[in-house]
């Protein structure tokens, strides 16, 4: 890669993390508190999440995102402004939470996994 092609790409990875506002994200996610004997495997985003993980317990997987901007899904508020919400896919169902709705959703998704 050249120089040219270099400055290109840092220039457009600039314009991705402004326009997903990934900063700010990072100040206003959750901490989330896995189980030890989880494994835990971080995804980088792709397809509009701004954050994916899976777990694998048991034989037993869970796959999760953050979509902050509804560009995965489809949760909208009464004047079409996108609701930001975690959803989280056990290989059957899914399973949608609003941002302050975390700490359900790991005790959600640890209760599937303990079952």
């Amino acid at each position: 890669m050249n120089l040219q092609e270099n400055v290109n790409k840092s220039l457009m990875l600039s314009r991705v993390e402004q326009m997903h506002d990934f900063r700010g994200w990072a100040r206003k996610l959750p901490a989330f508190h896995f189980d030890k004997e989880w494994d835990v495997t971080i995804i980088p985003p792709f397809a509009g999440a701004i954050i994916r993980f899976v777990i694998d317990y048991k034989g037993k997987h869970v796959s999760v995102y953050f979509d902050a901007y509804s560009e995965l899904g489809w949760m909208y508020d009464n004047d079409e402004q996108p609701i930001p919400y975690f959803e989280y896919y056990d290989g059957v169902d899914t399973h949608r939470y609003y941002l302050d709705e975390s700490e359900q959703m790991m005790n959600d998704i640890r209760n599937f996994l303990n079952n």
